[in-house]
C-alpha cells in the first residue's frame, strides 16, 4: 500500500469512527443501528430502542475506538493531533457537559420515582405525583443547568455569549425530550407509544401538534429530540463564532 492510498484510508476510517462515536442521536445512528442489529440481533424497533440502546452505545464506542486506532495508525498520528484536528476546546468539553447535566436530569427524576416520597411508580411515571413536585424539581433542574456555565464563565474564560450558550444548550435539549428519553433508556424499559402527560408539553407537545400527531407517541418524542439537537449544534455555535 503506497503513502497516499494509505492517507486516504486512513481519512476514510477515521471519519467513519468519529460517526460511530458520536454519542448525540442524530441520522447517522439510521445507518449504525442497523449495523448493531446484524451483529447482536437484536430488534431496533421504536418499541424497544429504549430497552437496547445503553448496549448499542456500548457496541458503538469499542467499535468506533478499534476504527479510530487504526485510521490514527495508516495516518501516523498521535492524540494530541488528532484533538487539534477536532478542535476540542474548552467550550466543546462545556458542552459536552451541558449534555450531561440534562441526562443527570433524567437519573435525579428516576431517583426520584423510586424514592416512593412522591407517589407510586405508576403514579409518578404518569405525571400524579406530589403536589408542588414539579415545581420544585424544575427548580432543581434549573440549578443543574446553571453550574457550567457558571463554572465556564468565573474558571475558564469570561464570555458571557458562551456561558449563555452552554447553558441554552442544556435547555433546548431538556425542553427538546432528552431527559424524557434517558428516562427510559437508563432504566431500560420500551418507550410508550403514547405519552399523554407530555401532549401539553410547551415544545414536545407543539413539534407533536404539528407534524400531525394526535398526542405525544414514542415516534414524535424521538423526532422532537432530534430537532432539538440540530437546533442546540446551530445556537452554539452561533454564540460562539457570531458573537
Amino acid at each position: 500500500m503506497n503513502s497516499k492510498t494509505k492517507k486516504t484510508l486512513g481519512w476514510i476510517i477515521l471519519i467513519i469512527a468519529i460517526f460511530i462515536i458520536n454519542p448525540l442521536p442524530g441520522a447517522d445512528d439510521l445507518v449504525t443501528l442497523q449495523a448493531y442489529s446484524m451483529y447482536s440481533g437484536a430488534d431496533v424497533s421504536l418499541n424497544n430502542i429504549s430497552v437496547i440502546y445503553v448496549d448499542y452505545l456500548i457496541w458503538c464506542f469499542v467499535v468506533g475506538f478499534i476504527l479510530l486506532f487504526f485510521g490514527m495508525y495508516l495516518l501516523g498520528w498521535d492524540f494530541k493531533k488528532l484533538l487539534n484536528y477536532l478542535n476540542f476546546g474548552k467550550y466543546k468539553m462545556a458542552i459536552f457537559l451541558a449534555i450531561a447535566a440534562v441526562l443527570f436530569v433524567a437519573v435525579f427524576d428516576i431517583w426520584s420515582m423510586n424514592s416512593g416520597v412522591f407517589g407510586s411508580v405508576l403514579d409518578y411515571t404518569l405525571g400524579n405525583y406530589t403536589v408542588g413536585w414539579w415545581d420544585l424539581f424544575y427548580k432543581f433542574v434549573l440549578s443543574f443547568f446553571v453550574v457550567v456555565p457558571v463554572c465556564y464563565f468565573f474558571l475558564v474564560r469570561k464570555d458571557f455569549s458562551e456561558a449563555l450558550g452552554i447553558f441554552g444548550a442544556s435547555m433546548i435539549l431538556y425542553f427538546g425530550g432528552l431527559a424524557d428519553i434517558a428516562y427510559f433508556i437508563f432504566q431500560r424499559i420500551p418507550i410508550p407509544k403514547t405519552l399523554p402527560w407530555l401532549d401539553n408539553h410547551l415544545i414536545i407537545g407543539w413539534i407533536s401538534n404539528t407534524l400531525g400527531f394526535a398526542g405525544v407517541t414514542n415516534v414524535s418524542l424521538i423526532i422532537s429530540v432530534f430537532i432539538s439537537v440540530i437546533v442546540m449544534l446551530l445556537y452554539v455555535k452561533v454564540l460562539k463564532e457570531r458573537f
